[in-house]
């Protein structure tokens, strides 16, 4: 992912006025350069100044239920610049999210992508069949005598069924396209960090929301 959040923000004062102020609008921002986008386009002023957000223009992770109208911009901006600074593997939070638990806020989203790196995802050694063969294709690696027998003769490695074998493992491991998740294995606390810590980490303890006034 680049790093880069486009959403559209609008204002409930102005909407439930009959009036439409919604712009689009690139993140990360510094918050200065948000506030300012706010008034230009009169999203944000004494008496207006509920924003929301109105869409996405793509929803990180596929997380529907946390990018929602009610996400904080500063939240939003805060995540932008994440995204943007650190390394983590997008296959690997992906797994975690189907297989272990989903976060329920872009806070907790965060907390997850300082710990990606803790997440016990591994590769399979082929990709770009069913995870249920690519696991089996996998798992057999880990048995010499069995891929053994399977390298000596071709019919018995045609006849054996990598799918049945691989969904074998699915009480141990969790299987997404591209790799599996170890449940057997501790995974990250999506609590680990909170907005503060964030905050602290990414240079915004002092800033405040992004819609307030300087």
């Amino acid at each position: 992912m680049s790093g880069e959040i486009k959403v559209c923000i609008g204002n409930y004062g102005y909407y439930s006025e009959g009036e439409l102020h919604d712009a689009w609008i690139d993140l990360p921002k510094e918050p200065s350069e948000i506030r300012a986008f706010l008034k230009e386009r009169r999203l944000f002023d004494p008496e207006h100044e509920e924003i929301y957000i109105s869409d996405y223009d793509r929803v990180p992770f596929g997380l529907g239920s946390v990018f929602t109208e009610n996400a904080l911009l500063s939240d939003l901006n805060m995540l932008a610049v994440q995204m943007g600074s650190i390394d983590y593997d997008e296959d690997a939070v992906l797994a975690y999210i189907d297989a272990c638990c989903s976060p329920s806020s872009v806070v907790e989203l965060m907390s997850l992508l300082e710990q990606a790196d803790d997440i016990p995802f591994y590769r399979y050694e082929e990709t770009g069949r069913t995870p249920g063969e690519s696991m089996g294709l996998t798992a057999v690696t880990w048995n010499p005598e069995l891929e053994a027998v399977l390298e000596s003769d071709p019919d018995i490695a045609w006849a054996f069924d990598y799918e049945v074998y691989g969904q074998s493992f699915e009480q141990q491991f969790s299987l997404s396209d591209e790799g599996y998740i170890d449940c057997c294995e501790d995974c990250p606390d999506l609590g680990a960090y909170d907005r503060e810590d964030l905050e602290a980490m990414y240079g915004f303890e002092d800033e405040g929301d992004c819609e307030d006034d300087e």
